[in-house]
This record gives structure tokens, C-alpha cells and sequence, in this order.
């Protein structure tokens, strides 16, 4: 972010630049200042850029779409423009590319010491329902020696107080440790596949140049193992080595997964 030097004139009077609301704005962020008197960063822009983004370091770009506007003020020894570029970053030199996709979830935590099995059974099922996106329970040892359980959840960015309220309701604690976590995701894609047995569920995640990883949905094989008595483990067995050698079920998911 740029911003000139001097001051400006506003509704309030005159002001220095940068003004009072872009530096609270941009606050903990680097704001360069360039040798132009005047504005080059306003309120509006700077609410902008620090709502919408997210500041990360420079990096090398590939470049897909460019798009440049013009103002109407002066501001001698260089032109008034606005530049953004729409870019994905580009792989360094001898690296390999990645085959994943990223997000950005809260990871929610809470220790308890004093719910039985049954609610902490509970709070697992009824997660999902709370905008949890994964769940699970971990024993632990917390203090005075007592035995007791660490729950954690994770939510995105926007369920992630819905999540939070769920925990305070439904479990003992009072308190809820959260924090922000990157997480990497293989691209995948999932589709029904016809097999002698029956239809099954089957999911693909893309591992890049390597053979793609393929995953048979439990609940389909256990559907079928209730259906025709036959011990669920053989079920999946069979299941999975007739997927995985079905070139026609490889090259349908494939086709997903790049669509």
C-alpha cells in the first residue's frame, strides 16, 4: 500500500496525510510513503483493500488478466493510475507443482473433565449440524492429574461463532480456545459407479503426476454388506480392487476432476 505526504482538505478541515481513518485502517500493515503531495490512498480504498484482502508477501505471479483505470486528478511526475492484476503465483525453479488447493479454517478447542461418554458421543454427532466441519476428541491428562478429554472442531471463517456457540452450549467448559490455520486440500470430484454388487459411491483425489488416490464411500459398502450379509470387509475389498481396475471408472473421474 502507497500513500502520499503532506495534507489533504476534507469535511473536517485540513488533515495530514496519510489521514486519521487510513492509518487506523491500514494498521500492522506496511503502508509506503512515496515523494507526492497529497493523497494516493483514501479512506474508501484503504477499507477496500483491507476488508476484502489479506496481505501476503511478494511473490513471483503468472499474469491471466490485467486491468488498468485512470483519474481525473493531477499529480505531477506520474501518472494517475490504478493497475490490478488477476494472477495465480508461479511455481520456483526446480519445484514441484502443487497438486492441492488451500483455504483458511478456525480451529476450535475446549478441554473437559467432566461429560460422559454418552454427551461427548453427542457432541460428535451433533457437530456437523453446528457448522463443524470435522470433529474429534482426544484424551488428555489436565490439572490436579484428572483424566479428561480435549474437543476440537473445525469451521470455516464464517460458521466458525456458530461452532463456538455450540461448544459453550453443549459441553462443560468455560472457555473456547480458537485460532486461524491454513489447510491444504486435494482436488477431487466423486461420482456413482456401477458395479456387480450394485452402485457405489467413489471419490478421487488428484496426487499429481502419481496415480490418483480413489476412495470407496463406507456407507455404500456397508449398505451392501447389510443387503447381502456378506462381512463388511470383504465388501470393501472386493469393492476397491474392482474400482481401481476399472480403467472406465479412472477415466470418468478423471474427467470430473478436471472439469
Amino acid at each position: 500500500l502507497h500513500d502520499g505526504s503532506g495534507t489533504a482538505r476534507t469535511a473536517h478541515g485540513e488533515v495530514p496525510v496519510p489521514v486519521p481513518a487510513v492509518l487506523e485502517l491500514t494498521n500492522g500493515l506496511p503502508l509506503v510513503r512515496v515523494d507526492v503531495q497529497g493523497e494516493l490512498l483514501t479512506p474508501t480504498g484503504a477499507a477496500f483493500l483491507t476488508t476484502l484482502g489479506r496481505f501476503a508477501p511478494a511473490t513471483t505471479l503468472l499474469a491471466e488478466r490485467v486491468g488498468v483505470a485512470c483519474g481525473t486528478k493531477e499529480i505531477p511526475g506520474r501518472p494517475n493510475l490504478l493497475r490490478v492484476t488477476l494472477a495465480k503465483a508461479d511455481v520456483a525453479p526446480g519445484a514441484a507443482a502443487a497438486f492441492w488447493d488451500t483455504d483458511e479454517v478456525v480451529v476450535l478447542e475446549a478441554n473437559v473433565d467432566d461429560l460422559t461418554p454418552e454427551a461427548l458421543g453427542y457432541v460428535l454427532e451433533r457437530a456437523a449440524t453446528a457448522g463443524a466441519i470435522d470433529a474429534f476428541i482426544v484424551p488428555c491428562t489436565m490439572k490436579k492429574g484428572r483424566p479428561g478429554h480435549l474437543v476440537t472442531l473445525l469451521a470455516s471463517p464464517a460458521d466458525a461463532d456458530r461452532a463456538t456457540a455450540f461448544l459453550l452450549r453443549e459441553t462443560s467448559t468455560f472457555g473456547v480456545r480458537r485460532s486461524r490455520s491454513d489447510r491444504a486440500i486435494l482436488r477431487r470430484a466423486s461420482a456413482e459407479v456401477a458395479t456387480p454388487w450394485g452402485p457405489v459411491r467413489v471419490k478421487i483425489g488428484s496426487l499429481g503426476a502419481e496415480r490418483p488416490r480413489l476412495t470407496v464411500e463406507f456407507e455404500s459398502c456397508r449398505e451392501i454388506a447389510e443387503r447381502t450379509g456378506r462381512p463388511l470387509h470383504e465388501v470393501e475389498r472386493e469393492i476397491q480392487a474392482h474400482v481401481r481396475f476399472s480403467e472406465a471408472t479412472l477415466a470418468e473421474l478423471a474427467l470430473r476432476l478436471r472439469s
